[in-house]
């Protein structure tokens, strides 16, 4: 039995809380918001499970090294992502997780994504060139 086609009994046996569901998940090459996030619902988490949302894996994951020169705010990278994905979010604008994770998310989709384009580099590179 694989661990995605799981029954919810079985499943509540050895994650009784999202916690350690989301644990579970995490171990399995799912890539997730943080537990504490308004988005990492039990809800959100067996829709990963069950495919009904898209769910980045581990494996296709390329993080973001300079996050904080990433001067998007988080509704322009959720608009972007949600433009690159055929499957629905499973989060909403009221609950949108946070910034570094939906930037390693789009990074993963889209690494040439207008919104990773940084000005202030683009000229430093352009004056060392000459």
């Amino acid at each position: 039995m694989s661990f995605e086609n799981i029954g919810l009994d079985m499943l509540a046996m050895f994650a009784p809380n999202k916690e350690t569901l989301h644990r579970i998940m995490v171990n399995k090459g799912y890539y997730l918001p943080l537990v504490s996030s308004k988005t990492c619902s039990e809800e959100y988490l067996l829709q990963c499970l069950r495919g009904q949302v898209f769910c980045l894996k581990t494996t296709a994951l390329k993080p973001h090294f300079l996050k904080d020169d990433i001067k998007a705010i988080r509704l322009e990278l959720y608009n972007e992502i949600k433009k690159l994905v055929k499957e629905p979010l499973g989060y909403e604008l009221n609950e949108l997780p946070e910034k570094g994770y939906l930037i390693d998310l789009l990074n993963s989709l889209d690494n040439g994504n207008k919104l990773f384009k940084n000005p202030v580099i683009s000229t430093l590179t352009r004056e060392l060139k000459g």
